[in-house]
């Protein structure tokens, strides 16, 4: 046991761990990650998995690790239907006990300091709901890592609102939050609204978002990921922007500091421009867009929407053509 998880009485905030996965079809990769978790330097308390009924071989597997794996207190439970990622990771958390809890992908690996780095952190800023980390996505394996060996010599940064403060910077595996935040914006939460941008978004608004420049873990993205996948169409693009309405309207009826509203209404401009210009293919709403250029993810965003109006123009024009001849 990490000599400070022996003493940590004298920080007092932190009796429980809890490492909370959600797998469905997982079996490729799961039991590196299971591996990476009941290797780490400070052992969790609780490892809750919640299959979201699997077709693979996903269950078994784990049945058969968590036998030879008995030093950790394994929760698994399996859902008689699917719930899709988002339920199926909501649930999952809300079945932890401890506090502070990390979110765990099936098909990612750890680095063995995961949990003693991060909970150390949490353990003597308690400012921060939400702690997140750097991540590789790439086999070179954690080669920064070794600076901070040591737990005192963690820089700890804090992220703050900026005029894209929506955008999820970091994905939900390197997060680490407190269960009583979670049970805080657990009632914003909505069908398909995932748990990550659900913590995200309330912790940078409550500035209580913090960094960590440590790649805690390899983060695998391909095409079987549940968000590997980019929006493309003008309707999914429209799709979103509702879906970021929808969330701003909740995040306003709380009670924040002025310049956090002042950014939340800014945000909302941008959301009701682009939306108008999706819509209509009007000029003059695009051009609009450039004043909240600082908004859109990146420039290409706004460029993009152009772009696909241009080729949108161009096909109905080659279509018009080829029936008049």
């Amino acid at each position: 046991v990490i000599w400070w998880k022996k003493n940590n009485a004298k920080w007092g905030n932190i009796d429980l761990i809890s490492v909370v996965m959600a797998t469905y079809n997982g079996e490729k990769y799961i039991i590196q990650q299971l591996l990476s978790i009941v290797r780490q330097t400070l052992i969790p308390d609780e490892v809750i998995i919640v299959d979201d009924g699997s077709s693979d071989c996903t269950f078994s597997l784990i049945q058969e690790f968590i036998e030879k794996y008995k030093n950790i207190e394994w929760k698994l439970f399996r859902n008689d239907v699917n719930l899709g990622w988002q339920k199926n990771y909501i649930n999952a958390i809300s079945k932890a006990k401890g506090d502070i809890i990390f979110t765990c992908d099936q098909d990612d690996i750890w680095n063995e300091q995961k949990i003693e780095l991060m909970a150390y952190v949490m353990c003597k800023k308690i400012e921060i709901n939400l702690l997140v980390s750097d991540y590789q996505m790439n086999n070179s394996y954690f080669n920064n890592i070794s600076k901070y060996r040591d737990c005192k010599k963690i820089p700890v940064k804090k992220i703050k609102v900026n005029d894209k403060f929506m955008y999820i910077r970091y994905p939900g595996c390197t997060y680490c939050f407190r269960k009583k935040f979670f049970e805080f914006v657990k009632p914003f939460w909505y069908e398909g609204y995932p748990h990550d941008a659900l913590l995200w978004r309330y912790a940078i608004i409550t500035e209580s978002l913090y960094y960590i420049p440590v790649r805690t873990i390899y983060w695998r993205r391909h095409t079987g990921a549940a968000t590997a996948r980019k929006v493309k169409t003008v309707d999914e693009k429209i799709e979103m922007i509702n879906y970021y309405e929808r969330t701003l309207k909740q995040l306003l009826q709380l009670e924040l500091p002025q310049k956090i509203i002042k950014k939340c209404k800014k945000f909302k401009a941008y959301l009701g421009c682009r939306k108008r210009f999706l819509k209509t293919k009007n000029i003059f709403y695009w051009i609009c867009g450039f004043l909240y250029l600082s908004c859109y993810y990146n420039i290409k965003a706004w460029i993009g929407d152009l772009g696909e109006m241009i080729v949108e123009n161009a096909l109905c024009y080659d279509i018009v053509n080829k029936g008049e001849k």
